[in-house]
Protein backbone atom coordinates (compact mmCIF):
# COMPACT_ATOMS: atom_id res chain seq x y z
CA UNK A 1 0.00 0.00 0.00
CA UNK A 2 1.64 3.50 -0.62
CA UNK A 3 1.87 5.82 1.90
CA UNK A 4 -0.03 8.39 0.69
CA UNK A 5 -3.33 5.68 0.97
CA UNK A 6 -2.96 5.90 4.70
CA UNK A 7 -5.11 9.14 4.88
CA UNK A 8 -2.37 12.18 4.24
CA UNK A 9 -0.91 11.40 8.40
CA UNK A 10 1.93 9.43 8.06
CA UNK A 11 5.39 9.57 6.16
CA UNK A 12 6.79 6.74 4.62
CA UNK A 13 10.72 5.90 7.67
CA UNK A 14 13.49 4.47 6.26
CA UNK A 15 15.55 2.49 8.69
CA UNK A 16 18.89 2.28 7.54
CA UNK A 17 20.43 -1.48 8.30
CA UNK A 18 24.13 -1.30 8.18
CA UNK A 19 26.70 -3.55 7.81
CA UNK A 20 30.30 -2.60 7.92
CA UNK A 21 31.42 0.66 9.51
CA UNK A 22 30.34 3.42 7.46
CA UNK A 23 28.19 4.79 9.58
CA UNK A 24 30.43 4.53 12.73
CA UNK A 25 33.21 6.21 10.79
CA UNK A 26 30.22 9.16 11.01
CA UNK A 27 29.53 9.12 14.00
CA UNK A 28 33.34 9.15 15.05
CA UNK A 29 34.14 12.08 13.26
CA UNK A 30 31.15 14.68 14.50
CA UNK A 31 33.19 14.56 17.94
CA UNK A 32 36.29 15.56 16.32
CA UNK A 33 34.71 18.53 14.87
CA UNK A 34 32.75 19.52 17.32
CA UNK A 35 35.90 19.80 19.11
CA UNK A 36 37.95 21.63 16.81
CA UNK A 37 34.70 23.89 16.60
CA UNK A 38 35.53 24.20 20.37
CA UNK A 39 38.89 25.54 20.42
CA UNK A 40 37.55 28.29 18.64
CA UNK A 41 34.90 29.37 21.39
CA UNK A 42 36.73 27.88 24.74
CA UNK A 43 40.35 28.21 25.93
CA UNK A 44 40.54 24.92 27.23
CA UNK A 45 38.04 22.57 25.48
CA UNK A 46 36.84 19.67 27.55
CA UNK A 47 37.49 16.99 24.68
CA UNK A 48 37.30 14.04 26.96
CA UNK A 49 33.47 15.34 27.81
CA UNK A 50 32.11 16.23 24.12
CA UNK A 51 33.99 12.80 23.06
CA UNK A 52 31.99 10.94 25.46
CA UNK A 53 29.15 12.87 25.24
CA UNK A 54 28.84 11.47 21.16
CA UNK A 55 29.91 8.40 21.67
CA UNK A 56 27.27 7.69 23.48
CA UNK A 57 24.89 9.05 21.14
CA UNK A 58 26.78 6.71 18.77
CA UNK A 59 25.36 3.82 20.84
CA UNK A 60 21.62 5.59 21.62
CA UNK A 61 20.53 6.31 18.29
CA UNK A 62 20.75 3.07 16.75
CA UNK A 63 18.82 1.85 19.58
CA UNK A 64 16.21 4.10 19.22
CA UNK A 65 16.14 3.79 15.95
CA UNK A 66 15.11 0.04 16.24
CA UNK A 67 12.83 0.09 19.04
CA UNK A 68 11.03 3.07 17.10
CA UNK A 69 10.42 0.41 14.44
CA UNK A 70 8.96 -1.87 16.21
CA UNK A 71 6.06 0.57 16.95
CA UNK A 72 5.54 1.71 13.42
CA UNK A 73 3.35 -0.57 11.12
CA UNK A 74 5.70 -2.72 8.37
CA UNK A 75 3.68 -0.54 5.58
CA UNK A 76 5.12 2.62 6.78
CA UNK A 77 8.76 0.26 7.00
CA UNK A 78 11.27 0.44 4.00
CA UNK A 79 14.43 -0.44 4.94
CA UNK A 80 17.73 0.52 3.42
CA UNK A 81 21.38 -0.51 3.84
CA UNK A 82 23.77 2.30 4.24
CA UNK A 83 26.30 1.08 2.16
CA UNK A 84 23.84 0.64 -0.59
CA UNK A 85 22.56 4.22 -0.47
CA UNK A 86 26.44 5.51 -0.20
CA UNK A 87 27.73 3.33 -3.46
CA UNK A 88 24.36 4.21 -5.59
CA UNK A 89 22.22 6.86 -4.32
CA UNK A 90 20.33 7.37 -7.09
CA UNK A 91 19.33 3.24 -7.43
CA UNK A 92 18.40 3.48 -3.85
CA UNK A 93 16.35 6.56 -3.68
CA UNK A 94 14.40 5.55 -6.79
CA UNK A 95 12.53 3.16 -4.57
CA UNK A 96 12.59 5.07 -1.70
CA UNK A 97 10.68 7.65 -4.07
CA UNK A 98 8.02 4.69 -5.10
CA UNK A 99 6.95 3.63 -1.80
CA UNK A 100 6.23 7.27 -1.04
CA UNK A 101 4.17 7.13 -3.90
CA UNK A 102 6.62 10.17 -4.72
CA UNK A 103 7.54 10.54 -8.48
CA UNK A 104 11.17 10.41 -9.34
CA UNK A 105 11.25 13.19 -11.62
CA UNK A 106 13.86 13.99 -14.32
CA UNK A 107 14.88 17.09 -12.16
CA UNK A 108 15.42 15.02 -9.05
CA UNK A 109 17.71 12.54 -10.82
CA UNK A 110 19.20 15.71 -12.49
CA UNK A 111 20.46 16.90 -8.82
CA UNK A 112 21.81 13.57 -7.55
CA UNK A 113 23.94 13.74 -10.44
CA UNK A 114 24.84 17.45 -9.87
CA UNK A 115 25.17 16.56 -6.36
CA UNK A 116 27.47 13.54 -7.33
CA UNK A 117 29.42 15.71 -9.87
CA UNK A 118 30.10 18.42 -7.69
CA UNK A 119 30.60 16.99 -4.48
CA UNK A 120 33.40 14.07 -4.64
CA UNK A 121 32.95 13.22 -0.88
CA UNK A 122 28.93 12.32 -1.95
CA UNK A 123 29.57 9.82 -4.46
CA UNK A 124 32.77 8.18 -2.07
CA UNK A 125 31.85 5.08 -0.67
CA UNK A 126 32.86 5.00 3.12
Amino acid sequence: MPCNDLGGHAAPIVVSQEIGLGPLRINASQPTMIAYGSRIQEEDPKVQAIARYWVGHAEDLPRAGVRGRALLPARQVMEVRFQDFVTNMKGTLNPVFEFADHPFAKETARAIDTLLTDDPVANTAL
